[in-house]
């Protein structure tokens, strides 16, 4: 697990840490919603700066000995509908949501956040982007700023996060 999460750190797409920075800086609380196993997930949300109970995915579980015993099969983050069922449960907290996915059942979350972006950069997928207002097709994720961040806190950004917003804006406009 301590290797695999140092993969998800090592392949993190483009922009993404300076990204949540920003995120993290204008007061926005970031999640991570993922069926990938939790230890690992856990591991590149801390590099992020996301903390582990901001994190969901799929617990496992080990022996004595540390050999993989099973995959939490109650998770609900192991059926096609978890995803909603968190959100749901995160939507109690916050008035508006923004939320960012690549594939398939990430869109059963579309009608209950505000914003719901997919994502192609990595790779893009047709069916997704066609259920999609919006779909990045950039490997950077610098687009989300201009897709997440309101009128006021693009106006109050320092020089260099305004850079990577008009970077971001500059790959909407290259990719619509």
């Amino acid at each position: 697990m301590d290797e695999l999460g140092r993969q998800y750190i090592a392949q993190l797409t483009e922009d993404t840490e300076n990204v949540i920075r920003i995120f993290h800086s204008l007061g926005k609380t970031v999640y991570i919603v993922s069926a990938g196993l939790l230890p690992a997930v856990v591991a590149a949300g801390k590099y992020l700066g996301i903390a582990a109970h901001q994190v969901f995915a799929v617990d496992i579980q080990f022996d004595a000995t540390g050999n993989y015993v099973d995959f939490d099969q109650t998770s609900v983050l192991a059926t096609n509908t978890g995803k909603c069922a968190i959100v749901r449960a995160i939507s109690r907290q916050h008035a508006r949501m923004g939320f960012v996915g690549d594939g398939l059942n990430d869109c059963s979350v579309i009608d209950l956040v505000s914003r719901f972006v997919g994502y192609g950069g990595v790779f893009p997928r047709e069916n997704i982007a066609a259920l999609c207002k919006f779909y990045i097709r950039s490997a950077s994720t610098t687009p989300l700023l201009p897709l997440m961040l309101t009128a006021a806190e693009t106006r109050n950004l320092p020089a260099a996060e305004k850079k990577l917003w008009q970077k971001g804006y500059g790959a909407l406009l290259n990719s619509a």
